[in-house]
């Protein structure tokens, strides 16, 4: 595995450390997308990793589909897997990658030890397997990426939650210049495909809730209602600690530890919809917010 310029893949490896080091992943999730524009192709969308703890890096979808990607894997996972265009990278130790990946490393004129938190960066084209990053092409925009994050940080202007968004602009980084040193901007911006993607961020969480059966008002016995009430309240309680997708296979109650997840457990407690044809059968909100320490205001 021969590279063209190895100088600028250990410039690469050596941006991918910068970026875990900011632990970006402790305040966003990968639902928080943003756009990143670049002299080298169309803008591509991006998320961090790791808020499930459990890989770190960074997920880019490219091409003209871009924004159209994380909607085709969060609808049909299985089939839209060979569809997508995209390239990141996730952290892990040096010791736990494979022959493949240290070989790659090594290519990249990195020298690491066994204990050294290192990324490997895939990139994988629709219709092929996933590779590791070799093209000249594929590290300049990793390394754009990762500049322009990094700068748009220090700067104060990183922050993509898509959380409660009305329109169908997103924070959108702008590089341009060297590769090594850009000039970044950071604004807000509307694609084509951005509302769809915005739209999808906001109902995720909803997606999410618990779900019970309608329960019929007509008919209904002081004892039937005393026991349905009973089962829904076991129900919502009991999904507290039911591994959720969206949520990185984290439970309610795990996900809500930090103080970014807690905000969006608490969003989602308050929005769960009522079930229908009952008005009498009510969902436990303030008991489940204090099964999980966030108090009773709604």
């Amino acid at each position: 595995m021969k590279l063209k310029f190895p100088w600028l893949q250990s410039q690469m490896i050596r941006a991918c450390k910068d970026f875990a080091d900011m632990r970006l992943w402790e305040h966003y999730d990968n639902m928080d997308f943003f756009v990143v524009q670049s002299p080298l192709e169309e803008p591509v969308v991006a998320s961090i990793m790791g808020a499930g703890g459990q890989e770190y890096g960074l997920s880019v979808f490219r091409g003209p589909n871009a924004f159209r990607q994380p909607l085709m894997l969060y609808d049909k996972p299985k089939s839209a897997v060979d569809k997508i265009n995209t390239i990141g990278f996730g952290m892990m130790y040096y010791k736990d990658m494979d022959h493949l990946e240290k070989k790659w490393l090594k290519s990249c004129n990195y020298n690491a030890c066994k204990s050294d938190w290192v990324p490997s960066v895939i990139s994988k084209k629709p219709g092929r397997m996933m590779e590791m990053a070799v093209k000249d092409h594929d590290v300049k925009l990793m390394l754009y990426i990762l500049k322009g994050i990094k700068q748009a940080q220090e700067d104060g202007y990183f922050c993509p939650t898509t959380e409660g968004a009305v329109d169908s602009k997103m924070m959108t980084i702008d590089v341009s210049g060297d590769v090594l040193e850009p000039d970044v901007s950071v604004k807000r911006m509307s694609f084509p495909g951005s509302k769809e993607l915005l739209d999808l961020c906001n109902q995720d969480m909803l997606d999410e809730a618990p779900e019970t059966e309608d329960v019929a008002e007509e008919a209904m016995p002081e004892e039937v209602l005393a026991a349905a009430r009973d089962h829904i309240r076991k129900h919502y309680i009991d999904w507290l600690d039911m591994p959720i997708p969206i949520l990185d296979n984290k439970t309610p109650r795990q996900f809500a530890r930090s103080k970014k997840g807690a905000q969006k457990i608490k969003k989602l407690i308050e929005t769960i919809p009522i079930p229908t044809g009952n008005t009498n059968v009510e969902i436990p909100r303030k008991e489940m917010l204090r099964e999980l320490g966030l108090g009773e205001k709604l």
